[in-house]
C-alpha cells in the first residue's frame, strides 16, 4: 500500500489528541497498541497507523470493535487526502468548537458530500453507518470494474443506483465480505476496525 503524506499541521493537531504514529514498518500490532492483534483488519491498521491515518488512545488501545465516530471519520478521511477538501463551501456547525481536535478535519469534509450536517449540527458523536461507510468508500476507492458483481445481500432494497453501485466497488475489492453473505446492515453502525477494512483500498 502506498504510504500518504500527511501535512505538518495535521500532525501538529494529531499529536495533542492521540498517540503519534511511528516510522517504522517494522512495527507489529503488539508493538503499538494492546487490542489489536488477531483483529481481522490487523494488517490494514497498521498501514493506516504507520502513514499517519489512524491513532490509537493514550491508554495503548485502538478499540477496533468501538463504533467509529463521525468526528473520528472525518479525520480518518482528512488524513488520507483524496478528495478532501472539496470544491464545496466550507460550513460550521454549532457542535463544531472552534477549539475541538476535529474542528479541521470537519470544515474539510463539508466542502464534500461525505457525512453531511444537518440542522447547524455536525453530530460529532454519533456513529457512522454501514452505508455512509461503504458510500463514502467506493467513491473514494480507485475505477474498478462491477459488470459482472451480482450483490447477494437481501437488506438493500431502498438505495439508488449509485449507492449500489458504490457497495458493488466495494464487493469487487473483495472488502465488504467481513459483513456476512446474507445481508449488509446499511443502518448498522461501523466499528472502528470495518471503517479501516472499507477504505483500505483508497490508497492503493
Amino acid at each position: 500500500m502506498n504510504k500518504i503524506k500527511i501535512t505538518a499541521l495535521v500532525l501538529a493537531l494529531a499529536a495533542i489528541f492521540t498517540i503519534p504514529a511511528l516510522a517504522s514498518t517494522s512495527l507489529s500490532a503488539s508493538d503499538v497498541f494492546t487490542d489489536v492483534a488477531g483483529n481481522f483488519a490487523e494488517d490494514e491498521i497498521m498501514d493506516f497507523y504507520t502513514s499517519g491515518i489512524i491513532h490509537g488512545y493514550p491508554d495503548g488501545t485502538f478499540k477496533p470493535d468501538a463504533n467509529i465516530t463521525r468526528a473520528e471519520a472525518a479525520a480518518i478521511i482528512s488524513r488520507i487526502g483524496i478528495g478532501v477538501p472539496g470544491t464545496g463551501t466550507q460550513k460550521t456547525f454549532s457542535d463544531v468548537p472552534a477549539d475541538s481536535w476535529f474542528e479541521t478535519y470537519v470544515k474539510n469534509i463539508s466542502t464534500t458530500d461525505y457525512l453531511p450536517g444537518a440542522d447547524d449540527k455536525f453530530n460529532p458523536g454519533s456513529s457512522v453507518d454501514r452505508l455512509e461507510g461503504g458510500v463514502i468508500a467506493g467513491d473514494l476507492s480507485p475505477a474498478t470494474d462491477i459488470s459482472g458483481v451480482t450483490l447477494t445481500y437481501t437488506d438493500l432494497g431502498g438505495l439508488t443506483s449509485d449507492q449500489l453501485d458504490l457497495i458493488k466497488k466495494l464487493d469487487a475489492l473483495g472488502v465488504i465480505s467481513m459483513f456476512g453473505d446474507d445481508t449488509y446492515g446499511p443502518t448498522l453502525p461501523l466499528t472502528r476496525s470495518q471503517f479501516v477494512m472499507l477504505l483500505s483500498q483508497v490508497t492503493i
